[in-house]
């Protein structure tokens, strides 16, 4: 064989191998593993356990999943919502539209919404979570 025609086969030897190694490193951190969107898989995908209540998975610095908590999930995304949050036994939904306020969604699927509005004109239900925020005894933790 030529010396020329064996220089060429290792070069393209070389390059196979650089983009082979470039395929793998890209897939590793584009996340082409098993899809995480609740606790359990990103338990299980090996994230990281806080030991709070609830107990909170992040996987890649990205997102926190709550444990018990993975049906606040599907309300992201959702037309005119500014943010989701797991509080208690409620899973709040802030509205993005001016005034719009927060929806609670309760565990046994009851919702009721405090709009922005005085303390005076709140709804009994408002005025117990406003009452518990003003005195820093009710924990949220943001889902998206």
């Amino acid at each position: 064989m030529k010396k020329e025609v064996k220089i060429s086969l290792i070069i393209v030897g070389i390059l196979a191998i650089i983009i082979v190694f470039f395929i793998i490193w890209r897939n590793s951190i584009t996340g082409t593993g098993p899809l995480i969107n609740d606790f359990k898989t990103c338990e299980k995908a090996g994230g990281i356990i806080t030991e709070s209540y609830p107990r909170q998975c992040t996987i890649d610095r990205r997102i926190a999943y709550v444990e018990g908590n993975d049906n606040a999930a599907p309300y992201c995304g959702q037309a005119n919502v500014a943010e989701v949050n797991v509080c208690g036994n409620y899973i709040a939904v802030t509205s993005s539209l001016l005034g719009g306020g927060i929806t609670y969604y309760k565990t046994d699927g009851a919702s009721f919404s405090c709009p922005v509005v005085g303390p005076d004109s709140m709804s009994p239900e408002c005025k117990g979570i406003y009452e518990k925020k003003l005195a820093e005894n009710f924990d949220c933790v943001k889902v998206c």
